[in-house]
């Protein structure tokens, strides 16, 4: 095995700019980037794992950690 790739998948990646998004459309963009992109990945020897992309949410929960952590150092500084 040479590594692992990861592919977020989801939203814009399986919806093309002038497709409505019906889930038929999405089915078939899904089989197309399996023949076209994973498939030869995995061809090449790497592991493929598959993410649901939800950058969105991803933003909100690095915001939150570093708002935990400037607490937690703030916390640490007042106890020394």
């Amino acid at each position: 095995m040479k590594g692992i790739v990861v592919l977020a998948v989801g939203g814009n990646s399986i919806v093309k700019p002038t497709q409505k998004g019906e889930i038929s459309e999405q089915l078939k963009n899904i089989d197309a980037m399996c023949c076209d992109t994973i498939l030869p990945i995995l061809k090449h020897g790497y592991k493929v794992v598959l993410v649901f992309g939800k950058g969105p949410l991803m933003w909100l929960l690095q915001e939150l950690m570093v708002k935990w952590l400037i607490f937690l150092a703030r916390l640490f500084i007042i106890f020394l």
